[in-house]
C-alpha cells in the first residue's frame, strides 16, 4: 500500500472517532468510566436522558470497540478499552474550556 492510501485510512479512522465523540452524552459516559469500570445503573444515575437513549449511546460506544461490557449476574459493567479515546476527549474538552475562559475574560 502507498503512503497516501495509509494516510486516507488514518484520516477516515480519526473522522469516525470524532464523529463518535460528537455527542455530549457520549462524552459524559466516557468521562464517567475514565476512573474505572461502572455499572449500567451507575451510568443511568448520571445520565439525563431516557433509558433507551442511554442504551443507544452505550451501544454505539460498544459497537465502535470503545466501551466493552461484561455481565456479572444481573449487573452489566462498562469500561474503556485503552486510553486513546479518553485522552482525545480530555484534550479537546480542555482546549474548549480554555478557549471559553479566554473568551469570557475578554468580554469582562
Amino acid at each position: 500500500m502507498d503512503d497516501e492510501a495509509d494516510a486516507d485510512r488514518v484520516f477516515q479512522a480519526a473522522a469516525s472517532l470524532f464523529g463518535l465523540l460528537a455527542a455530549p452524552a457520549r462524552l459524559k459516559i466516557i468521562s464517567a468510566v475514565c476512573p474505572g469500570e461502572r455499572t449500567e445503573d451507575e451510568l443511568a444515575a448520571r445520565f439525563e436522558g431516557t433509558a433507551s437513549e442511554l442504551a443507544v449511546h452505550l451501544g454505539l460506544l460498544q459497537g465502535a470497540g470503545v466501551l466493552p461490557r461484561r455481565a456479572e449476574g444481573a449487573q452489566v459493567y462498562y469500561r474503556l478499552r485503552g486510553s486513546q479515546v479518553s485522552e482525545v476527549s480530555r484534550t479537546v474538552c480542555a482546549q474548549v474550556a480554555a478557549r471559553s475562559e479566554e473568551h469570557t475574560s475578554e468580554l469582562q
